[in-house]
């Protein structure tokens, strides 16, 4: 895409422009906003670096790229996390200064722009600002540098692509302004570590520790720029809280030395050596293949967990609701849907996850405009609704098919009339949501008005994920030089070629994409309850499939395990030097401790001048050698409950889409969650034919999630009418709901999906299923019809299984 990129003269905005002109991205102009001409040099922004903004025209000649500027008129005036269009906010003055650039009648300077690129780390506040302004302009949000963690490897990446840059201006204990001003990053790499350990100083400046200035990065053709005379100002010599900025007098341009030889390979990286040992690959055991074996058996007789009362119910409504709408046309079922809600505004209910299936995908883009058009921003929390859709053959005249968990609409101010109790504390029931619509290396962005997750109560709601990669939104192919897949058992040899290889590549990746999505709404894959996986028409069979699907979420369990244990290690680094002394924050250790002001001064001018090379690597402490082997310190991952379903068609012709249940995180490190079990009831002959089923995973009392099963075999007759089915399956469900410690009113979504063989069971099942299901009035089943089914207890002839989920309400 044709990009701008909107550059503060730091480091994050300079290399974020790198790492996406490396991403294929044209960079056809820069843009920044200055503060005005009579105030200081350091304004007090929520948003924008103003410090060293008079050098950014040097910049863009460095860059050699035309430059659009503005003046910051406004402040910041709505500093609540989601930002509406505000008078007088600095934010509007973004818009016009990207407005000038793409739309601005008769003053459009670059029309061709498509997206904006900018330097966002892991500040919600900023990215959602600028996805605003984009999302009201047409253009795309880039943000190649979104949540790459750990910081320490992106501090790491940045100085090894070249980028040489200083600090101009401190803002942390441990970084004194007389001693840090004006030093390199990359003479600052080692302490800002030691910084990192001992004060909890993000070694990226994320929290605002330090800014920076970029002398000399790889966008800079031919010139580099040198610091001629610079001033510091402290503005407060206070231990505890020092801030202080350079004020920059006089810089000129100077060519650029010539390239020196490249090095051997990469810096040494703590992470990389003595860390890294601790956690690698071959530390983790490999995954067991999935069986009928898996699941532990089960006592058939219990009816709750030892020391768990089973849930009777009682005569409070359940707060979470799963309403249902169908039509011949998309605007008709979603109007239908918000009716049963009592309006997008002011009904009494507000939608917080939606299932959408649609007779042709065609109809995508009419679905996100309806959905659009009554979707409002969840009032207590910065997320919308989380959303799956899928294509099946539905019913003659039924063009989509909606089900909708609601809850009760929260009060004012975001508080909920009757919060949920949790096992270890009590909270909101609507939780904070993950909403990213900008693209990025983290995650897929955004395909519709939709959040990416939601924490509601104890779980954690996520979309369909499909194998798209986040920083091309193209889906993942596997690499057609690759040799033949090493998992044969996942599609069968006579099923190995660029199809079955395609599926690997988009799985894997569906996978990872739902790891990176629940770290970021504090929840993980390792806590995930259940996940159910659409798979598209061909291929091999699901039987085959589900050592597969197994396989990914094993695969991106690790990597974020692996990197959860590099993040801990490094928080627990013993800093070389010691930052804090009795408590009191004092100067690092440096070979200028005795120098007379005037010549720390002159040392300082040569450092932001001549620029300063080479990081010292950690070697290993003795000892270390005994961490190599240790298997403790990551667990093999568990996989969760998998049901395997054959749909008509994925979104963007994708081959597989993952949508998987969470629990959300302990409000306090100090209260862990207890761990997951399964439950299961044993496949049993019915007299009147097939075999009724029940699996599934819980937090006991908290949450459940899994699904009754009905399997046909081949000797076995199709009934004409469901009722029975309907009515043993409701049955089965409230014996295992109630085994996990909850009750029938703590259900809050039923679907059943059914071989399209069975379709006219299904109005005489849901007849059978009201009958005995209490929670048939507040949590109807929505009906999907599907090619194929499969979960581990019924791997073959599965043809009907009710999904559920529960939790505590």
């Amino acid at each position: 895409m044709k990009v701008v990129g909107l550059i503060s003269g730091g480091k994050d905005s300079l290399y974020s422009l790198y790492v996406a002109q490396q991403q294929g991205h044209e960079i056809i102009a820069v843009a920044h906003l200055q503060p005005p001409q009579n105030t200081a040099d350091e304004m007090d922004s929520f948003m924008f670096q103003t410090v060293g903004s008079n050098i950014v025209d040097l910049i863009a000649e460095c860059l050699q790229m035309p430059l659009i500027k503005r003046i910051i008129h406004g402040s910041s005036v709505c500093k609540r996390m989601m930002y509406d269009p505000t008078p007088n906010d600095e934010i509007e003055d973004l818009f016009e200064l990207l407005k000038e650039v793409k739309v601005a009648p008769g003053m459009c300077r670059f029309p061709q722009v498509e997206a904006v690129c900018t330097g966002a780390i892991a500040s919600d506040y900023q990215r959602i600002r600028v996805e605003n302004v984009c999302e009201r302009l047409g253009l795309v949000a880039l943000a190649p540098l979104w949540r790459r963690l750990p910081f320490e490897e992106l501090l790491a990446d940045l100085l090894d692509s070249g980028l040489s840059c200083v600090l101009i201006k401190v803002a942390a204990m441990g970084l004194t302004p007389g001693r840090f001003l004006g030093r390199t990053l990359d003479e600052m790499y080692e302490p800002l570590l030691d910084l990192g350990a001992e004060c909890q100083v993000n070694v990226c400046g994320e929290g605002g520790e330090y800014e920076s200035l970029v002398l000399d990065c790889p966008l800079y053709p031919a010139n580099r720029i040198v610091l001629e005379e610079v001033e510091r100002v402290v503005t407060s010599a206070d231990p505890f809280s020092p801030l202080g900025y350079l004020r920059i007098l006089r810089a000129r341009l100077a060519p650029k030395p010539p390239v020196a030889a490249p090095a051997a390979g990469p810096r040494p990286r703590p992470f990389h050596d003595r860390y890294l040992r601790l956690v690698r690959p071959a530390t983790l055991r490999p995954a067991e293949p999935l069986g009928p074996g898996l699941l532990p058996p089960a006592d058939e007789e219990a009816t709750s967990t030892p020391g768990q009362q089973p849930h009777t119910g009682g005569p409070d409504p359940p707060q979470a609701a799963y309403r249902g709408a169908q039509g011949a046309s998309v605007e008709e079922a979603v109007r239908q849907l918000f009716a049963v809600c009592g309006g997008p505004v002011d009904g009494a209910e507000v939608l917080v996850g939606t299932h959408a299936v649609l007779r042709d995908l065609a109809d995508f883009a009419a679905l996100n405009a309806a959905y659009a058009a009554c979707t409002v921003a969840l009032p207590s929390a910065p997320a919308v609704p989380v959303r799956s859709v899928v294509q099946c053959a539905l019913p003659a005249g039924v063009r989509v098919a909606l089900g909708a968990v609601t809850i009760p609409r929260p009060l004012a101010g975001g508080a909920h009339p009757l919060p949920w109790r949790f096992g270890y504390g009590a909270g909101r029931l609507l939780g904070s949501g993950v909403r990213v619509s900008s693209r990025s290396g983290w995650a897929p962005s955004m395909l519709g008005p939709y959040g990416q997750a939601l924490a509601l109560g104890p779980v954690t709601l996520l979309a369909g994920m499909i194998g798209l990669r986040p920083h091309s939104m193209l889906l993942a192919a596997a690499n057609p030089h690759r040799a033949a897949s090493s998992h044969p058992a996942a599609h069968g040899e006579e099923e190995e070629g660029p199809a079955a290889r395609d599926l690997e590549a988009q799985g894997a990746q569906a996978a990872h994409s739902c790891a990176a999505v629940l770290e970021a709404a504090r929840s993980s894959l390792e806590r995930v309850l259940s996940t159910t996986a659409y798979l598209a028409p061909g291929g091999a069979p699901l039987t085959r499939l589900l050592p597969a699907v197994d396989r990914w979420v094993r695969s991106a369990q690790a990597a974020s395990a692996r990197r959860r244990a590099v993040e801990r290690t490094l928080s627990q680094r013993q800093p070389r030097t010691r930052v804090l002394t009795g408590g009191l924050p004092v100067d690092m250790p440096h070979d200028d401790d005795e120098t007379e002001d005037g010549a720390e001064e002159e040392a300082i001018g040569q450092g932001v001048a001549e620029g300063c090379s080479g990081r010292a690597s950690l070697e290993p402490d003795e000892g270390d050698e005994g961490d190599e082997g240790d298997e403790g310190s990551l667990a093999r991952a568990a996989g969760s409950w998998l049901l395997l379903v054959r749909v008509g068609s994925l979104p963007r012709q994708a081959l597989v889409e993952l949508e998987p249940v969470g629990l959300a995180c302990p409000p306090t490190e100090a209260a862990p969650l207890p761990p997951l079990r399964e439950l299961r009831i044993s496949p049993q002959g019915r007299p009147w034919g097939g075999r009724l089923s029940a699996s599934g995973r819980c937090l006991d009392g908290q949450a459940a999630c899994g699904a009754v099963e009905f399997t046909w075999g081949k000797e076995d007759h199709h009934p004409s009418d469901g009722r029975e089915a309907g009515r043993e399956m409701a049955e089965a469900l409230a014996v295992l709901v109630a085994r996990s410690g909850l009750g029938p009113d703590h259900l809050f979504a039923l679907r059943l999906f059914h071989r399209m063989s069975c379709a006219e069971l299904c109005a005489t099942w849901c007849e059978g299923f009201r009958q005995a299901c209490p929670a048939a009035s507040w949590c109807t089943p929505l009906c999907i019809p599907v090619a194929e089914l499969a979960t581990v207890q019924c791997p073959e002839g599965l043809a009907l299984a009710l999904e559920f989920r529960a939790m505590k309400q």
